[in-house]
């Protein structure tokens, strides 16, 4: 670079050129004037005067034109001056302004070279270590004196070392001459104390949110236990007053029974879904996957919220085959996800029908398909429905009960049993729900009919 610098000066300003040019001219003009003169002139002492005028004219010319291109040619010499001189300080300028540390040492250990700003956390002077050993200066850090060893035998590496409670990361590399032998090693360390109290940082931030996180997990599974026996206790015993005192009871009220009965259950859903929730979110899920039949799973499903569809008076279908169809699955999660979304349809259909639809595409794909007319969803909303405690409809003033976890649950479990779920739906139109699930096996034929619930 620096050759090339000089070189492109010469070319464009280069003085001895043009004092050449101008000596040529002048000592032309000094031979060959006279005679050029007398081409247009017979007084000889007009000829003169004109002859020294010229001459005149052209010194101060010439002088003139020297002087502005040794001007030029000087203050180029300055500003590459100035600029090599940058070049030269610029990796000192950057040693001393970064926390790093450069060393250079010849095979003996005998410190050659030591600068870098990182110095100041190990009170060393540069000037004060300059022909002394690696032993000597760092006999009170034994793993830098081992480094050193590696590197002269070779060795290409990084490491951490700590010094004086300073965290460095090292990169030795050995020095080799013309023929392939080791003359010394160079290194560089940089200061990494400030990230590493942030890693520390980082990991107590993480274990303090684990904790949390494995509480909360623990606090709703004691709450879920605390629940449930004393809402069992509470159905149970609603189940004996119903039997011994119901037919003693006015219609009007004998719902009440009823009522503390669904009461209750959607209590136990509730926490249900927020345990869940919980063991998702934490990875404290335990997935065990088995063959599970389809079919049965969505009968006992069935059976279980047609009586509600019932009570809306809307229709209630079951499609399913013939024959008994297996998916590897966790038999717990698809059981859950299959539920949160026949309870939705149940819940947001006013009139109209719902049905569950069983079916096996091109022999690698179990579909299910839950469809129902009731509210739908709207487009904005779609992009949302997955999403934990998410409800179009917000607020006290909502239609429909629950907390918005059901259809972000069935996603979860679905995705557990490495399957897939979609959605198409369109306000006031209905929705259909699809879950797809990798094949398994189908069975013999079954001797059981399609179920139909109106």
């Amino acid at each position: 670079m620096q050759p090339h610098g000089h070189l492109q000066i010469r070319e464009k300003s280069d003085p001895a050129k043009l004092v050449i040019v101008y000596v040529v001219v002048g000592a032309l003009w000094i031979l060959f004037s006279d005679q050029l003169l007398a081409l247009f002139a017979n007084d000889i002492s007009r000829i003169t005067w004109l002859q020294t005028a010229k001459g005149l004219a052209f010194i101060v010319v010439t002088s003139l034109l020297l002087y502005s291109l040794l001007r030029k040619y000087l203050g180029n010499l300055k500003r590459l001056a100035t600029r090599e001189n940058l070049r030269e300080n610029w990796s000192q300028m950057v040693i001393e302004s970064l926390p790093v540390v450069i060393w250079a040492f010849d095979r003996n250990g005998v410190i050659t070279l030591l600068e870098g700003k990182g110095l100041e956390v190990l009170s060393v002077k540069p000037g004060e270590v300059m022909g002394r050993t690696i032993a000597e200066v760092f006999r009170d850090f034994p793993q830098v004196i081992e480094d050193s060893q590696r590197a002269l035998s070779g060795e290409e590496f990084s490491t951490t070392v700590k010094l004086n409670d300073v965290t460095f990361e090292s990169h030795y590399g050995p020095l080799v001459d013309d023929r392939g032998k080791i003359v010394g090693c160079l290194g560089l360390a940089v200061d990494i104390s400030k990230r590493e109290r942030y890693v520390e940082q980082l990991k107590e931030t993480k274990a303090e949110a684990e904790r949390a996180n494995r509480l909360k997990s623990e606090f709703l599974i004691s709450l879920s236990h605390e629940l449930r026996t004393p809402v069992n206790i509470i159905m149970g015993f609603v189940s004996v007053l119903e039997e011994f005192y119901g037919r003693k009871v006015d219609p009007e009220h004998r719902e009440f029974f009823s009522s503390i009965e669904e009461a209750s259950l959607r209590l136990l859903d509730t926490v249900e879904k927020v345990v869940d929730a919980s063991r998702l979110q934490t990875n404290d899920f335990d997935v065990k996957p088995v063959s599970v039949n389809v079919v049965e799973r969505l009968e006992e499903c069935a059976d279980r919220f047609k009586d509600v569809a019932l009570k809306k008076n809307i229709d209630f279908e079951l499609d399913i085959p013939e024959e008994d169809v297996y998916v590897k699955a966790d038999a717990y999660a698809l059981d859950r996800a299959i539920s949160h979304l026949i309870d939705n349809a149940v819940k947001f259909t006013e009139k109209g029908r719902v049905k569950i639809t069983l079916s096996c595409r091109d022999k690698h794909w179990v579909e299910i398909n839950i469809h129902d007319t009731g509210v739908g969803i709207s487009k904005e909303y779609l992009p949302h429905i997955f999403e934990s405690f998410s409800q179009e409809e917000g607020g006290y003033s909502r239609r429909f009960e629950g907390v918005g976890l059901g259809l972000a649950l069935s996603k979860n479990f679905i995705d557990i049993c490495h399957g897939r779920l979609k959605v198409d739906s369109r306000k006031g139109r209905g929705s259909v729900f699809t879950i797809s699930l990798p094949y398994y096996e189908k069975s013999r034929h079954r001797f059981t009919d399609l179920g139909v619930f109106v």
